[in-house]
């Protein structure tokens, strides 16, 4: 199965621990802007020639886009790296970047009522261990300060994978605390623009659990979804969590049938207030009885948190494929990435899949390889999904450098609108 760098990092460490879619542009709700009917790629990026760059994760305040990632200065030493375009993708430059050997921006999320944004993921601790980290910015990504890390002792491992802003102005963290069988699906939360921080979840099991996003509804529902392992030698098994209020009596509300086999919630979204109500979708991945990847999406509704339906499961005929990330437009049309691979497994392909969720048919939008998308090598990965103010559609990742075959390069593409 592939997943994102981190991700094959992680197993190591936490579990041992297509028909097109019609191409017509269509206006599907009064505040949808109406979309191009092709993708463009708007940034690809290098912090050092020939050192690799992953693009993670992607929000936006009402005049900015944010990307966050992480670029390599040199084979040992990688950076965090915030990136931010105010022109709707069309220039770009790194607004907050931190030095060190192990480095990683993963989630972002963008808080309207206090206009903050808040970037989340880990850096270096003493002694070579890595920590949970949340950096914020008040001024539309001019300057930057760290306002939590957790835990405060330097011995112990912890990553923050995901990161949403909730009613009222709170934030929610959600990650990992701990390695193997001793790891902890841990969700924080801030009630004061990020001063203070509490831990309001924390599940385990007795072989490790971990997460890797968090979504906060407008009727103050929090959802965290990734997996847990109930027994020695079990893969990873798909879990979401929930709390009405976002403080206590969490509970796990979705889960996917083991059978010895991994699945994995990667990613997630949710939509707008439509007619009432949001939709709140997870995506990921299985493994069937074959051993092949599946693409999952599933989405409940904020007011029926336990009622989970599958709307897309999808595995390319040559292979398999992953889900990794989602958003919504602006109306109800559905955008998921992730990667697509063959039977070779190394070389996978960046695809994005969309529907309109009024009818949940999906079929692919954008495909990113050498053929499609010229100066991309054959090994290309979708990891974000996001979209700008204005409602362009973009989606961020990698590919690997043609011409070193090795080092991968940062790439955000775009769906504008018209």
């Amino acid at each position: 199965m592939i997943l994102r760098p981190l991700c094959s990092y992680l197993v190591a460490f936490v579990l041992m621990m297509a028909s097109p879619l019609s191409s017509h542009a269509s206006k599907n709700h009064a505040d949808e802007c109406l979309l191009h009917d092709s993708w463009r790629t708007v940034d690809s990026y290098q912090l050092s020639a020939q050192n690799s760059a992953n693009a993670e994760a992607i929000s936006h305040s009402e005049s900015a886009i944010f990307v966050a990632g992480s670029a390599n200065a040199s084979p040992i030493q990688t950076h965090w790296i915030v990136r931010r375009s105010l022109d709707r993708g069309q220039t770009w430059r790194t607004v907050d970047q931190v030095a060190g050997q192990f480095n990683k921006a993963l989630g972002v999320a963008y808080d309207p009522g206090s206009r903050s944004i808040y970037a989340v993921g880990f850096t270096d601790r003493a002694a070579g261990f890595f920590g949970w980290t949340v950096r914020k910015s008040a001024n539309n990504g001019q300057s930057w300060a760290t306002v939590d890390t957790f835990p405060e002792s330097a011995g112990e491992y912890s990553i923050a994978h995901g990161v949403s802003a909730g009613p009222n102005g709170i934030i929610y963290v959600t990650g990992v605390r701990g390695v193997g069988p001793g790891s902890v699906l841990t969700t924080r939360r801030s009630d004061d623009g990020g001063a203070t921080w509490r831990t309001v979840d924390s599940y385990s099991t007795a072989e490790g659990t971990h997460a890797n996003s968090v979504l906060a509804a407008k009727n103050g529902g929090v959802f965290v979804g990734g997996f847990e392992r109930l027994a020695p030698g079990q893969q990873g098994s798909w879990i979401v969590r929930f709390s009405r209020n976002g403080r206590t009596n969490w509970t796990t509300v979705d889960r996917l049938p083991n059978n010895n086999n991994t699945s994995l919630v990667l990613g997630g979204t949710i939509s707008d207030t439509l007619k009432g109500r949001q939709q709140v979708v997870f995506v990921g991945s299985y493994l069937d009885e074959n051993n092949v990847a599946h693409w999952i999406t599933r989405r409940a509704f904020a007011n029926r948190p336990t009622a989970w339906s599958m709307i897309d499961d999808y595995a390319d005929a040559t292979g398999g494929a992953e889900a990794l990330a989602a958003t919504f437009s602006r109306g109800p049309q559905i955008f998921v990435a992730g990667a697509q691979y063959s039977r070779q497994i190394t070389e996978p392909t960046y695809i994005t899949r969309r529907a309109d969720t009024t009818d949940d048919v999906f079929g692919t939008t954008d495909l990113v390889s050498g053929e499609t998308v010229p100066n991309t090598a054959i090994s290309t990965s979708a990891f974000g999904a996001g979209r700008s103010f204005e409602g362009d559609i973009l989606t961020a990742g990698s590919y690997v450098d043609p011409s070193t075959r090795q080092s991968s390069v940062w790439l955000v593409r775009m769906l504008p609108c018209r």
